[in-house]
């Protein structure tokens, strides 16, 4: 599996989605809630008969690059917005991949669960992305306290598998309905649990070579089998609970591979940091002697004449030194607070997913567990003396 923290140049946030599910406005408020001053927005609001994201747009806010997509439900744009989706994955570089969909009377639309397979089949590389069932009403976000309920939902946002039986995972956020979104241009409101989602999700490496062409010419046949596969489980209750029993096997083990891989991350940045501190260190007592042979130097040759340059090199190596020595001080509180963070990643319990009959809740608060070790983005930036 492939996973990474990302880097200043490569963190990249992809939003994919059918019109209508709301991704461009939820993009826009997670861009005016890390900064307030951003202006240059992604268009946002109500459209009739047809989506208003055309192609593939992005905004850069920080270390962090925005990417909307069109969708592909609308035929007569649906080549186009494969090739705009197929050109976001074809960046090269580290990604937090989220796809949005809406429920339709308490159920997830085949036409989004197509979607998600079909962006899935053309970027494998997809180990487990974020899945935000949005504009949900109270209602419904009452009868997701069930965890059977959200059971049902993950079961069918990743109801394919590939000929291995094997399919990435899903993390959910719930999102309910907000009114004031609603039908309006380009309007934007603070969702906290939004933007705390973001940071949950562990980057994973995309490489460009790696993605292939979305077929769009599948959407049709994918749409058809998906719909026969969403109501056959709906139909036979038994075989649905017998499919949420091995889709609950399969993510606890997925969820184990991304604990163990983010682990490892860790240790190897920790390991890194340690060198890079201790190669620092030597840096710094290197400096000090060098400074003390240049004035040892300077006295010896004339002490009358370079008493007062003595003085200001003096004054000027002892700042220079407190200055090196104070950021080693930092570079060895960032060493601390990853260790830190390893063993609350190492003890987290999870809480909010769903859980098997009379088992441990292997799978709640995934979003939580996994996102962790994704705070740690920019842990180690250097120094330069």
């Amino acid at each position: 599996m492939n996973f990474g923290l990302g880097n200043e140049q490569t963190m990249n946030r992809l939003f994919v989605g059918n019109p209508g599910v709301g991704k461009s406005t939820l993009l826009n408020c997670l861009i005016k809630m890390m900064d307030p001053q951003q202006n240059e927005m992604f268009k946002s609001g109500l459209s009739i008969a047809e989506g208003l994201t055309y192609q593939f747009e992005q905004r850069k806010v920080g270390n962090i690059t925005f990417m909307d997509t069109p969708g592909l439900q609308d035929v007569k744009k649906r080549k186009q917005a494969a090739e705009a989706i197929t050109e976001a994955l074809k960046k090269d570089g580290c990604y937090q991949v989220f796809f949005v969909v809406t429920l339709e009377s308490g159920r997830v639309r085949p036409q989004d669960v197509t979607v998600i397979n079909l962006v899935l089949e053309s970027a494998k590389e997809i180990t487990h992305y974020g899945v935000i069932f949005n504009k949900l009403t109270k209602p419904l976000l009452k009868k997701l306290e069930d965890d059977n309920e959200k059971m049902k939902l993950l079961v069918q946002v990743s109801i394919q598998e590939d000929e291995n039986g094997n399919k990435p995972l899903p993390i959910p956020l719930f999102l309910q309905r907000v009114d004031d979104l609603e039908d309006l241009d380009n309007v934007t409101v603070d969702i906290p649990e939004l933007k705390n989602f973001m940071t949950q999700i562990p980057y994973l490496i995309i490489h460009a070579d790696q993605v292939d062409k979305i077929e769009t010419e599948k959407y049709e046949k994918y749409l058809e089998d998906l719909e026969l596969k969403i109501n056959a489980l709906e139909e036979d209750k038994e075989k649905l609970m017998q499919k949420m029993d091995e889709d609950r096997k399969h993510y606890e083990v997925k969820m184990k591979e991304i604990l163990e891989n983010e682990q490892q991350h860790h240790k190897e940045q920790l390991q890194r940091i340690k060198e890079e501190n201790e190669q620092y260190l030597q840096r710094i007592e290197e400096k000090e002697k060098e400074q003390k042979d240049e004035l040892k130097k300077l006295r010896e040759e004339d002490a009358e004449k370079h008493a007062k340059l003595i003085s200001r090199i003096e004054e000027d190596n002892k700042q220079r030194l407190q200055d090196m020595r104070q950021q080693y001080k930092e570079q060895q509180e960032r060493e601390e607070r990853l260790r830190k963070e390893m063993r609350e990643s190492h003890n987290l319990q999870m809480q909010n997913m769903p859980v098997g009959d009379g088992g441990d809740n292997f799978l709640g608060g995934l979003a939580q567990i996994v996102g962790s070790v994704a705070q740690v983005v920019g842990a180690y930036k250097g120094f330069k003396i």
